[in-house]
């Protein structure tokens, strides 16, 4: 499956966005920056909600009031981490091609998209789960994006 993809990272990578950014000294860095505050959002909103999941904050406000609110600024998270993640692979998809971290990252960070608009979403909106469903709702999921997480930050050592 890998080896079918190569020719897509090797378009990537001299596509024109892939050139502009890695031909430059600052473009990088830029979009980086943007890209982890995509992920402060993102992770932040996660963490917020998993915390009402627990029974931590916010118990007097109703779970899916609560999570409507919060899940907005986490999408907007979502979004930004994605397009700046898709800049970021062009500039250096070869490198990432050969990384093992972000295939990990990349197995993770689906799987934690499937998990969070279809099981975690039911349970945030809805107020007929129990403690159990909502304590391994939440569980899953930061066990997921700290997957994403660690597998991506360890894509720049390995």
């Amino acid at each position: 499956m890998k080896e079918m993809l190569l020719p897509f990272f090797r378009w990537s990578e001299n596509s024109w966005l892939g050139v502009a950014i890695s031909s430059r000294t600052y473009p990088f860095a830029v979009i980086e920056v943007i890209h982890l505050f995509g992920l402060t959002l993102l992770l932040g909103g996660i963490m917020f909600i998993s915390m009402r999941l627990f029974g931590l904050i916010m118990n007097d406000l109703p779970l899916p009031e609560f999570s409507r609110t919060v899940r907005r600024w986490t999408f907007i998270g979502l979004l930004t981490s994605i397009v700046s993640g898709v800049s970021l692979y062009a500039s250096e998809a070869m490198k990432l091609y050969n990384s093992g971290s972000f295939w990990v990252k990349m197995a993770f960070f689906i799987t934690a998209i499937i998990f969070h608009f279809t099981v975690y979403r039911n349970v945030t909106l809805s107020d007929r789960s129990g403690r159990a469903a909502r304590a391994l709702a939440a569980t899953i999921s930061l066990a997921l994006w700290f997957g994403v997480g660690v597998a991506g930050r360890a894509i720049g050592f390995l």
